[in-house]
């Protein structure tokens, strides 16, 4: 995404205008209607979703796609999405009178985007952090506002630093570093018997000597996973700028 881009949209309303005669306009037979929603109210979620995108898909203006055509535009969470709906509020706000309201607007999204532009950065450092092992660079980082289930990813944090003191035979620092950090984190484990069998690792001479890591890859690919794993986790994608 580009930064420009989201700065120029967003903080100057007049230049969504040149868009104006883009948006196409609805047609009373493209809207839901009363028993289709209905039944919309009665499906799983994935169906109802399933059914709006086939239907926002399907219809067309003057022979033409509607705009919004991309798979990423039905992601609630993607930030392009949530641009795009702002730059339409603005629009409508200005081109309908109500300036105050289009300022307020405005002005708060100038503040979030800046805010969304801190978390990206210090996503990125600490993804840099997990694949150079820099945990105390880590811990630095407030990892609560951008990642989803904080605890879960503190865990596998914890648990990639654990093995590699196990890999490295500090056996030492292994052992109390798991009642430090890993054991108040015990109930997260994803299985019944992982975290005895991270105990068992303090008698092993390696990770692989445990059956229950005995596909683990080393040091090098398990932190590869681990960042990937906080890319999915993260409330705002690394790559999304990138």
């Amino acid at each position: 995404m580009s930064n420009n881009m989201n700065r120029t949209n967003i903080a100057n309303p007049e230049a969504v205008s040149k868009h104006k005669n883009d948006i196409p306009k609805s047609n009373p037979e493209d809207l839901i209607t009363y028993d289709q929603l209905s039944s919309l109210s009665k499906m799983t979620l994935n169906d109802r979703q399933k059914t709006l995108r086939d239907q926002v898909t399907s219809n067309t203006y003057n022979d033409t796609k509607r705009f919004i055509s991309s798979p990423e535009m039905y992601d609630i969470d993607s930030p392009k999405l949530k641009d795009e709906i702002i730059q339409m509020i603005i629009q409508y706000l200005h081109d309908e009178g109500y300036q105050a309201s289009k300022m307020t607007v405005h002005d708060e999204a100038i503040v979030k985007w800046y805010e969304r532009e801190e978390l990206h950065e210090e996503a990125k450092k600490a993804k840099k952090a997990i694949l150079e092992g820099a945990w105390s660079d880590l811990e630095k980082i407030q990892l609560k506002p951008l990642v989803k289930n904080h605890n879960i990813f503190l865990y596998e944090v914890y648990k990639q630093q654990y093995l590699e003191y196990i890999e490295n035979h500090d056996i030492q620092k292994a052992l109390n570093f798991l009642n430090k950090k890993l054991k108040p984190l015990e109930h997260l484990q994803k299985t019944p018997d992982e975290f005895c069998n991270l105990c068992y690792l303090l008698t092993a001479k390696s990770v692989h000597d445990s059956p229950a890591f005995k596909n683990w890859e080393g040091i090098g690919p398990s932190r590869e996973k681990l960042a990937e794993q906080f890319e999915s986790m993260v409330y705002y994608a690394v790559s999304d700028k990138e």
